[in-house]
């Protein structure tokens, strides 16, 4: 076997080395406040989970072994404040979670264009769609009928939310 060349590393006189390391050890920013107010930056982030009734690693609970892991008694024992502080926290991301709106959009304005003029010519024919000249990118009779399958189905769906609305 032949040995692989390496290249000699060229200094970048672009790039700020100091400000890249004050970066790496910079903590990461706390959105919610109740996190922000009792994070306490003096202690490792396994105590501030602690603190707050979360479990630092996972594995420590869910280990099939429970007499291996000595760390599984400590995380065990919350106190009932620890459970509180968990229970709000629940509470907190269950009301921030983002609202599914039900419509989605998957097509583009060409495939609804393919799609509407397959179905005002051929009807349910995906053989003789396939042979079609519009069908540009040349899909098979089985993925015609999955496109179709989903414009039908956003139509439904969009019919729907403006009847409701």
């Amino acid at each position: 076997m032949y040995k692989k060349k390496t290249r000699a590393k060229k200094f970048k006189y672009n790039v700020n080395k100091k400000k890249q390391w004050k970066k790496s050890k910079k903590l990461p920013a706390i959105g919610m406040k109740e996190l922000k107010e009792t994070w306490n930056k003096h202690m490792t982030v396994k105590q501030n989970f602690r603190t707050f009734g979360l479990c630092f690693d996972p594995n420590s609970i869910t280990s099939k072994d429970k007499s291996i892991n000595k760390d599984n008694t400590e995380v065990m024992e919350i106190v009932e404040s620890k459970k509180t502080m968990a229970k709000h926290l629940e509470k907190l991301a269950e009301e921030n979670a983002p609202v599914k709106t039900g419509i989605i959009n998957n097509l583009s304005v060409d495939n609804i264009e393919f799609c509407k003029y397959m179905i005002s010519k051929y009807s349910e024919d995906y053989k003789a769609m396939s042979k079609d000249p519009q069908n540009m990118y040349q899909l098979t009779p089985k993925q015609i009928k999955k496109s179709i399958a989903k414009y039908i189905s956003y139509i439904n769906h969009v019919d729907i939310a403006t009847i409701c609305k």
